[in-house]
């Protein structure tokens, strides 16, 4: 019970100063000192991509990957099914928040102080994204501050499809794959437009840590994270029971 307090004592501190942050005034505020560089960071350019080589004849004979595999895609090719799963395991309220889910960092935060470890994280797919390109992941209340005053910004500055589209071609799925396109390859050899649940549920539960979630390691571990993301579908309303048990009487790639 000790703990369950501080937890929701701490929570609420956090909660209060991150709400007071991300208020039209305290924003300004912050923008004014550094506009210039808010400008310049808040810019949603695509980062590194593939490059296809053809020859002649106009037939592909290679791909210039770099240091990794990317390439970009549009929403319009994402399945409805697909894009309402991911988007129920990583940010269910994307489309009516402003950037910051109070409810959900509140949550997160009671549950990983008692706990003991980080279960939850409570970021949504906007903060996800200022993490990823200007924050980084620096564990201070300051960083916290500043990524959900930039979130906030974000969401003033670009339409939630503009901000989910990047998220899609950024976020890191693990085993040198960037961004949805080159994940359905690599875990399925499909483009995009071809995944289903399935496929989805299995990638949504890589994102969080791509790097212990290998989707070609262990099968239990990865059948487990692939459960977690078709019941948060289901709850969602994007899958029924039915559906669940059938996806989950399917292999793993």
């Amino acid at each position: 019970m000790p703990i369950l307090l501080a937890a929701i004592a701490a929570s609420a501190a956090l909660i209060t100063v991150i709400g007071l942050a991300i208020g039209p005034h305290s924003r300004e505020a912050l923008f004014a000192v550094d506009r210039e560089r808010s400008e310049v960071e808040l810019n949603l350019s695509p980062g590194a991509q593939r490059t296809e080589v053809y020859d002649s004849n106009g037939k592909e004979i290679g791909i210039l990957r770099y240091d990794i595999d990317r390439e970009l895609i549009t929403i319009s090719q994402v399945p409805d099914d697909v894009l309402g799963t991911l988007l129920a395991v990583e940010d269910n309220k994307f489309w009516t928040h402003n950037g910051v889910d109070i409810r959900a960092i509140s949550r997160a935060m009671i549950q990983n102080l008692t706990s003991g470890a980080i279960t939850q994280g409570g970021s949504t797919i906007t903060q996800q994204i200022v993490k990823l390109r200007i924050v980084g992941n620096e564990s201070s209340l300051s960083r916290k501050i500043r990524e959900a005053v930039l979130a906030a910004r974000l969401e003033e500055e670009f339409s939630k499809e503009q901000i989910l589209e990047f998220y899609l071609n950024e976020i890191y799925f693990g085993n040198g794959a960037y961004g949805l396109q080159a994940a359905a390859e690599t875990y399925f050899g499909k483009d995009v437009d071809q995944l289903d649940v399935g496929d989805a549920a299995l990638l949504a539960g890589l994102i969080r840590s791509p790097g212990i979630f290998d989707g070609f390691g262990d099968v239990e571990i990865v059948g487990k994270r692939r459960s977690m993301s078709l019941q948060s579908a289901e709850a969602a309303g994007i899958i029924d029971a039915d559906e669940r048990e059938e996806v989950e009487k399917r292999g793993l790639p």
